[in-house]
């Protein structure tokens, strides 16, 4: 296979490839048989575009505010991160639970109710 058609897939996507190639996570390609592996470098088909980086609106413990914004988290940006990586369900609602737990742990004081209005509730 060339190079070119592995480079429209993940480099881990060994099963797309359907050659004696095996993708390595270091940009290369390994050629299996041989006793001693022959790396080559995987061919660029494209220009590499530059990623915007946006900081990601995550928890500083142990506040729990967001680094970002200074907001209680999860914050705004943060629960719509979550819905998108979660969606609106049980697998949300039991991941916002941990966080309730850590939260707990770190905000002793922190009255109960207005804890889970924060990090679980809102799943719903």
């Amino acid at each position: 296979m060339k190079a070119a058609a592995l480079s429209h897939h993940t480099r881990r996507c060994l099963p797309c490839t359907g050659d004696d190639a095996e993708a390595t996570d270091h940009g290369t390609r390994q050629i299996k048989g041989t006793q001693q592996a022959a790396v080559e470098p995987l061919a660029q088909t494209e220009a590499v575009q530059p990623v915007m980086h946006t900081p990601e609106h995550l928890a500083e413990r142990p506040a729990w505010d967001c680094g970002v914004c200074g907001q209680p988290w999860p914050c705004a940006p943060a629960r719509e991160r979550l819905i998108r990586q979660y969606g609106r369900g049980t697998a949300l609602a039991m991941l916002a639970w941990q966080y309730l737990e850590e939260a707990v742990r770190d905000l002793p004081d922190g009255p109960p109710g207005v804890l889970f209005e924060r990090f679980v509730r809102w799943t719903r």
